[in-house]
């Protein structure tokens, strides 16, 4: 993260939908979901189904709605380095 991130407050997509799955280790309605990521219901309904149409979430209805992290999102986060706020293996070059 540059410091002008840092100082803004701002997240980028990535950071957001990380966030998100980071939440969904047990599955979590969507309202909790909400609060726990900082985001307006719009915002909430934009990545979920992003996240929904990748694959990399599931949405679970009994005993009621919510949502849980696939197999592929808990690799798609190791990838990216952002559970346990680790270190990414794979980081750009500077």
């Amino acid at each position: 993260m540059e410091i002008t991130d840092k100082i803004s407050g701002r997240r980028d997509e990535l950071r957001i939908m990380t966030d998100l799955m980071g939440n969904m280790h047990q599955p979590m309605r969507s309202t909790h979901l909400l609060y726990r990521t900082n985001l307006s219901y719009s915002q909430l309904k934009k990545y979920l189904s992003s996240l929904l149409n990748m694959g990399l979430i599931e949405e679970i209805t009994k005993p009621h709605r919510a949502f849980g992290i696939t197999d592929k999102g808990r690799t798609f986060l190791d990838l990216v380095g952002t559970e346990s706020n680790q270190t990414p293996r794979f980081g750009t070059a500077k």
